[in-house]
């Protein structure tokens, strides 16, 4: 998941520190498309986190999005959560054409 903090025009709006949860995730997907969440347009990131910070009864009206991101500065992605992979990764069984020491000896 990612951590985004969002800046306010408002200076007397204190920055905001978001997670997104799944919900806010899935939210910006179903709006903008699986496609859309892996290019570097900002708006469906923005769009979570207003989800995230609103909620789904607010990100129901498309005009409440857009009145919460005239008030937003800036944004920066704080953290970038993702699965540490290992070095070596077995592979699946049954890639190779050698027979495993188990199998039986086939005829031919």
């Amino acid at each position: 998941m990612a951590r985004i903090r969002i800046t306010y025009r408002d200076e007397t709006r204190t920055p905001d520190e978001v997670r997104l949860g799944a919900f806010s995730q899935i939210a910006a997907k179903r709006r903008y498309g699986l496609e859309a969440m892996k290019t570097e347009d900002p708006e469906p990131l923005l769009f979570g986190v207003f989800v995230e910070l609103e909620g789904p009864a607010m990100a129901k009206d498309p005009d409440k999005f857009d009145d919460w991101l005239f008030a937003v500065d800036g944004f920066e992605l704080t953290e970038l959560d993702a699965p540490e992979l290992d070095a070596e990764v077995p592979t699946s069984a049954g890639t190779s054409s050698e027979p495993s020491p188990a199998s039986p000896p086939t005829s031919e």
